[in-house]
């Protein structure tokens, strides 16, 4: 099992200015809520080869 994200520049900033999160709040909602609810959405408008996923998370903090 993996417990290590790669994250892409760009994605930090989005996470941060969009959905108001840090890269540590993320990876503990991805490598420590058992509940976590992982789900592949739409295609990409931007790049149609690829996926749009959510998590659906808690931290400690929530």
């Amino acid at each position: 099992m993996f417990h290590t994200i790669r994250w892409r520049p760009d994605r930090v900033i989005h996470i941060a200015e969009r959905h108001q999160v840090t890269v540590e709040e993320v990876e503990e909602a991805v490598f420590e809520d058992p509940r976590r609810l992982f789900l592949r959405g739409p295609r990409s408008e931007s790049r149609p080869d690829k996926y749009i996923y959510y998590l659906f998370g808690c931290t400690s903090d929530t």
